[in-house]
């Protein structure tokens, strides 16, 4: 279990319909008799882990959002109902799915990093078996839990049954958690032990930066965005650079907000991947418009540093106020157990430079490089 002792500051959140799940696969049907109340087989999901050291539960989150009738069309007009087969949701915007049982498991979270979390998970099925570990209704201790760092299994304990041995249905109105972005998977980053596949990476190892030699890794992190969220937001597609285009061995793609580093006439400074693509052009880089699925992944270390990906000068993660607020609660408040000052100055809205330090490199604006001020990538 992870303790932190921080007060964090008091933050309002929309509770939105369409909100992030992790797919557990088809598994046994926990609602045997349609038109009644009871998850009459909900212990058969007790025991099962779902996730490994191999296929990390944290690839697989979708979007969960109302089908063509939504949650109206049961006896319950504020929740997707478990006695009705007229409620429906949609996956990734896909087709309808009927919503057919929900029950709360005691169950144990283990991450990546190995440590583990005890928590009660919200799972759901529709009717065909398609099973969901779904967000807390509200921001509270399990959905801390849920985001406190990348996930690699859930294991389900014994089923919590409602009154009178109901399962449940489910309110539509959901806590939206949300998260920074930074590398793809793949992506290799200089470390101790050498070249390491950036997923790879853990809290304590040691990667290679530019100005200060090896410096160990604090806090890592992982977003899975699939084709139904890059079709909303197609702001957070990825970009691919060149090989060559940094000083990068090979191909490599980052997220669209990830610094490099650039020369130019005023010395050296970062440059957005996303304005790379938009002012240098597809022999550099270009945005992937496509609707597959990406994996972002970010390291953050003492300070800003740069790291070496595929060879290239490149951004560790920076607490700035834009990127704390994409946290969400759940890494903002991990984070604030490891730089506590960050929480005075994220609440103040004080330069995070104050706590931090300052970025390592200043960041070009798009102007900057309309200008062409921008002179060469590194050798």
């Amino acid at each position: 279990m992870r303790a932190v002792a921080v007060a964090l500051p008091r933050v309002a959140f929309d509770m939105p319909t369409t909100f992030d799940v992790f797919y557990l696969g088809v598994q046994p049907i926990m609602d045997t008799v349609e038109g009644d109340h009871f998850a009459e087989n909900a212990t058969a999901l007790q025991g099962l882990t779902f996730g490994s050291s191999g296929d990390a539960l944290a690839n697989y989150i979708q979007a969960f959002s109302p089908g063509t009738t939504g949650w109206g069309g049961g006896d319950n007009a504020d929740s997707y109902d478990h006695d009705f087969t007229t409620d429906t949701f949609s996956i990734d915007g896909g087709a309808d799915q009927i919503y057919d049982m929900g029950m709360a498991y005691n169950a144990t979270i283990t991450y990546i990093d190995g440590t583990t979390a005890i928590v009660t998970a919200a799972i759901v099925q529709d009717t065909a078996g398609n099973t969901y570990w779904v967000p807390s209704q509200t921001y509270n201790a399990n959905q801390a839990a849920m985001e406190a760092g990348a996930i690699r299994s859930l294991t389900l304990g014994t089923p919590i049954y409602g009154a009178g041995g109901e399962g449940y249905g489910l309110q539509p109105d959901r806590y939206a958690s949300n998260y920074v972005t930074c590398f793809t998977p793949g992506t290799r980053i200089a470390t101790l032990r050498g070249d390491t596949a950036v997923e790879r990476i853990r809290p304590g190892d040691e990667v290679l930066t530019l100005d200060h030699g090896y410096q160990r890794v604090r806090w890592v992190g992982c977003r899975r965005l699939t084709e139904g969220m890059l079709a909303h937001a197609p702001q957070l597609c990825p970009v691919t650079l060149e090989m060559g285009a940094f000083g990068n061995a090979r191909r490599m793609q980052v997220s669209p907000q990830h610094g490099l580093l650039v020369r130019t006439v005023r010395g050296e400074r970062l440059i957005r991947a996303k304005h790379a693509a938009e002012v240098l052009g597809p022999e550099v880089a270009w945005v992937e418009r496509g609707r597959r699925p990406v994996t972002y992944l970010h390291i953050m270390l003492d300070r800003h540093e740069l790291v070496l990906a595929e060879g290239a000068p490149s951004e560790s993660f920076y607490p700035g106020p834009l990127a704390l607020r994409a946290l969400g609660c759940g890494p903002l408040f991990e984070l604030v157990s490891l730089f506590p000052d960050l929480i005075e100055t994220w609440a103040q809205r004080r330069d995070p430079a104050e706590s931090f330090g300052k970025p390592v490199r200043p960041y070009l604006t798009r102007r900057d490089l309309a200008d062409a001020l921008f002179v060469h990538r590194p050798a």
